[in-house]
């Protein structure tokens, strides 16, 4: 078996809960990944709006954090939907 499970961005928090018998540590790739959006994909839409978007309701907080950490970077044209 294992001690301890590390995951990276689990679909939702619910999913620690069917690991019974160890500690799961679900960790974020959200602020090493906004760097890159904001250098590599944003500049291709120029002054376009974007959006970003949530898969599902258990995606919406996510996207949210994911929002904010954009905003941080001084992405001004981009909202939620």
């Amino acid at each position: 078996g294992i001690d301890r499970l590390l995951a990276v961005d689990l679909h939702c928090g619910q999913i620690q809960g069917f690991f019974h018998h160890c500690p799961v540590d679900n960790l974020s790739a959200l602020r090493e990944m906004a760097p890159y959006v904001v250098n590599e994909i944003i500049p291709s839409f120029k002054e376009e709006p974007i959006v970003i978007v949530s898969p599902d309701a258990g995606g919406v907080a996510r996207a949210k954090m994911f929002l904010e950490c954009l905003a941080t970077m001084l992405v001004k044209n981009i909202g939620l939907a």
